[in-house]
């Protein structure tokens, strides 16, 4: 059997070793969590710095589109605007036209029954001489149409 004055001594080493081990360990432990905790920060930062940096080149990229789709709007406004001038010119245009040719189409319906009225008093109820004229004229108006036709047809040929 072990002495008492040995068992103390044995328990007070084994005691006094444990404590050691158990406060050496823990220290370890400890310093081993501090590592891995600056190393996760300092991780997270870099983390977080990346995406800080990546929203400032987004929030660029995102500035520089708006900025082109506004400008791309401004153009499309503009070229409605353009195209509705266009059209309104067009009609004002067309109107005009239309307005001359109703306005030639009177004075030439005018100045035809002049003339007629003036071959009729010239004349002067000769029927068979007139029916030799109206024919005679409108061969020509024929021939003035068809050369008219051939006329259009070459200018709309050419570039």
């Amino acid at each position: 059997m072990i002495s008492p004055s040995w068992l103390s001594l044995l328990f007070n080493r084994f005691t006094g070793m444990a404590l050691a081990i158990a406060l050496a360990a823990g220290t370890y432990w400890v310093h081993r969590g501090n590592l891995i905790g600056e190393g996760y920060d300092s991780a997270m930062a870099e983390v977080e710095l990346s995406q800080a940096d990546l929203a400032r080149e987004l929030m660029r990229d995102r500035s520089r589109l708006i900025t082109t789709i506004e400008g791309l709007h401004r153009d499309q406004h503009a070229q409605r605007l353009a195209l509705k001038n266009f059209r309104a010119g067009q009609r004002d245009a067309d109107q005009r036209l239309r307005d001359a040719q109703g306005d030639f189409d009177r004075r030439l319906a005018a100045a035809s029954a002049e003339a007629l009225r003036g071959y009729a008093a010239a004349v002067d109820g000769d029927l068979g001489r007139c029916e030799q004229h109206v024919e005679r004229f409108a061969d020509e108006a024929a021939q003035c149409a068809s050369a008219a036709h051939t006329l259009k047809g070459y200018v709309d040929a050419l570039p």
